[in-house]
């Protein structure tokens, strides 16, 4: 009879040591931004989602957090996010078999410090969205899709999207991404990381087109590039606006650079009206901010800046909560000296457009093997508990 029983635990042990399969299933990335928020604050994201910026810890950066979809609040069972604790948004997904299934749909997370201007308090948020498998695919051109493709050639994208590799070293990627000719950014990135493109509108940001470099094959001839995860949806946001002839961007060398290569620029810029609020961003980054703005002339300097592509973003808040955005691009070139004036510049250009390493679902499955490990040892401890009693008492 003791010889049932200790095969009888044996068997337990080595059923507890198999992780269970359960988890939260985590889709395509279809949106990453990183921006200045302050206190009620409200972006509108992808698939009818959107989130407002409630609350905010000064000292720490820590937010309160509603997340809304097609307008109607969700209720969480946090609202907290905090740097080194994300808010997420799990949404339950129901199956035929009358069971369902964890989808995570956000991911928010500030930056953790903050900054002030003119008694108003702003800290830097990083959005990531996935998607959501009962919301609508109209808008996607490309939904998750894989790549690859020499480096010598381009891949050719739906809507006259072009993705071109200027550069492949290792197991790094340079991309410039195009559109009717027009180049809309170039990035270097590292395998492993995202490169994205996300434009703002007045409600909020929106990402066009986001990729993983998943790796490069290097031969003697050529090298292949290998994505996963690419999206590329349609852009709806207009291209013309009224803010860009009160715009003037003039270029000084600074002289902390001793090559003479790096350069300061002073961004003049008019306003016609009063508004409650007025912020200028720098690739995402907050560059002036002003509160009860008055009609008239203005001045922002940016610190020192390599020679690359640079984005202003405008946005003016009025007393009626309207609010209106305005970006431009700008260069600095090798040695940047004298006036921009009339240099190309377009609305909605994409905000703080930088490389990040993202959590996408084979981290996500890392994550949750750790939790189903420390379960299993947990098994594992008890049942060794019950293995030692029944040995002491049958053997």
């Amino acid at each position: 009879m003791r010889y049932i029983y200790f095969a009888i635990i044996c068997i337990c042990l080595i059923l507890a040591c198999i992780p269970p399969a359960q988890g939260i299933d985590t889709g395509a990335i279809i949106h990453y931004s990183e921006t200045n928020v302050g206190v009620m604050d409200t972006l509108a994201l992808e698939q009818d989602y959107s989130i407002k910026i409630v609350d905010m810890n000064t000292r720490n950066g820590d937010m309160w957090v509603e997340i809304y979809h097609n307008g109607e609040k969700l209720l969480l069972d946090r609202n907290i996010a905090k740097k080194n604790h994300p808010l997420e948004y799990v949404r339950k997904i129901p199956q035929k078999d009358d069971d369902e299934t964890e989808h995570r749909i956000l991911r928010v997370t500030p930056h953790g410090s903050v900054t002030g201007s003119d008694d108003l308090v702003y800290s830097k948020v990083y959005i990531e969205q996935f998607f959501d498998p009962l919301g609508s695919t109209d808008e996607y051109l490309v939904l998750d899709s894989s790549y690859s493709f020499q480096s010598v050639s381009a891949l050719e994208l739906p809507d006259s999207y072009v993705l071109k590799v200027t550069e492949a070293v290792d197991r790094k990627a340079t991309f410039e991404l195009m559109h009717n000719g027009r180049s809309l950014k170039k990035d270097g990135i590292d395998q492993g990381d995202i490169f994205y493109y996300t434009v703002h509108s007045e409600a909020g940001p929106r990402t066009v087109f986001i990729a993983k470099l998943n790796t490069v094959f290097h031969t003697e001839e050529s090298s292949t590039i290998f994505l996963d995860h690419v999206t590329l949806r349609k852009n709806t946001i207009a291209t013309e606006g009224t803010f860009s002839n009160d715009i003037e961007i003039s270029l000084f060398s600074s002289s902390q650079y001793k090559s003479g290569n790096g350069s300061i620029a002073v961004v003049t810029y008019n306003i016609d009206a009063p508004f409650s609020q007025i912020r200028i961003l720098l690739d995402g980054e907050l560059l002036d901010s002003r509160k009860d703005v008055s009609p008239g002339t203005y001045k922002a300097v940016t610190s020192e800046l390599i020679p690359g592509i640079y984005e202003l973003s405008f946005i003016k808040f009025r007393d009626d909560g309207k609010v209106t955005h305005y970006s431009r691009e700008f260069s600095v070139p090798g040695t940047g000296s004298g006036s921009l004036d009339g240099i190309a510049g377009s609305v909605a250009d994409g905000i703080g457009n930088k490389t990040f390493s993202s959590v996408l679902p084979d981290d996500l499955a890392l994550h949750s093997a750790k939790n189903t490990v420390i379960v299993a040892v947990i098994l594992m401890a008890l049942l060794s508990v019950i293995f030692f009693k029944f040995l002491k008492k049958f053997w």
